[in-house]
């Protein structure tokens, strides 16, 4: 994620806080206690996003840095074995 732009960044923390809710409590129990904190702690607080149960998850029209950080959520806490280690391989290739 090259050239950060916070503003976006802290929205994207908004629609991931958002995503998180809708994961099952086996898969969300396996993100650390501080990360979540982060998110919540960092995310605008003015920004307003709500999934929209009615749409799959790729027509949620999701912001390019809240996909990156769901990823990595994924790659780094969520995803094990193989598919981590194809997970890391491809994030290192394409994201950075």
């Amino acid at each position: 994620m090259e050239n950060i732009n916070k503003t976006k960044m802290r929205k994207a923390l908004v629609e991931v806080s958002e995503i998180l809710l809708k994961m099952n409590d086996e898969e969300y129990a396996k993100i650390p206690f501080d990360v979540l904190d982060y998110i919540e702690c960092n995310k605008d607080k003015s920004y307003v996003w709500k999934y929209n149960d009615n749409l799959i998850f790729e027509e949620q029209k999701l912001s390019e840095y809240t996909l990156e950080v769901l990823a990595y959520l994924c790659m780094e806490y969520i995803l094990e074995g193989d598919e981590q280690v194809v997970a890391k391989e491809w994030f290192k290739m394409n994201i950075g």
